[in-house]
């Protein structure tokens, strides 16, 4: 978006032209404040957006009080909403930093099978990677990194709620699986994932935070 707005190019709205209202900015039907950092001061702009032209190439704008006209490049973010602005990765983790992985939890597919414990604590230990629990041992590293790169770069289907009032109802506490992971730098980060019934759709948070994801 931001590079779209700074390589717009823009056509001076000839004098006989300039009536605010024709050309849709009376009221504007978008409006874009940018601020940025000049020499240490805060330099504040206001792009308007207008009506598009006949041709549908242009749109008219004003720029701080300028009518111009720039091509409708512009005009097609505003077909797009937040949610496209989001990132899509749960966690911001990189999986090369992490030296701790731990996950609890069980899953089930339906009623006619039983739950399989999920439960593994791993440390690495120079390139290797050690399970501490439910047993002792190496581990095989392409098997765990199904896990460990899968939590740390996983990516968000759909924005569920954005204030769960209660993380229950999305089968988040208690979750049905957790998985913690902790960088070199000791930092934590945990995933809580839930169902509400066999056969539902999967959710996921942050732990500590309210946000739902699909």
């Amino acid at each position: 978006l931001l590079g779209v707005i700074r390589e717009s190019r823009a056509l001076i709205v000839p004098s006989i032209e300039r009536d605010p209202a024709a050309l849709g900015l009376d009221p504007p039907r978008a409006i874009f404040t940018i601020e940025e950092q000049v020499d240490g001061e805060t330099t504040r702009h206001v792009l308007e957006l207008g009506s598009l032209d006949l041709d549908g190439r242009r749109v008219s704008a004003r720029k701080d009080g300028r009518l111009l006209r720039i091509l409708r490049t512009l005009d097609t973010t505003l077909k797009r909403s937040i949610n496209d602005f989001r990132s899509t990765r749960a966690l911001q983790v990189d999986p090369d930093e992490v030296v701790e992985l731990n996950r609890t939890g069980e899953y089930q597919q339906d009623t006619s099978t039983l739950p399989v414990p999920l439960r593994l604590s791993a440390v690495r230990d120079g390139l290797e990677w050690r399970a501490l629990a439910p047993v002792e041992g190496l581990l095989d590293p392409l098997d765990l990194s199904v896990v460990l790169i899968g939590a740390a770069t996983l990516d968000v289907e759909s924005f569920v709620d954005e204030a769960a009032a209660s993380l229950a109802d999305y089968g988040l506490d208690p979750p049905e699986l957790r998985i913690e992971l902790r960088t070199a730098d000791g930092a934590r980060e945990a995933l809580r994932f839930g169902r509400t019934g066999f056969g539902g759709s999967w959710h996921c948070c942050r732990e500590g935070e309210t946000f739902v994801f699909g």
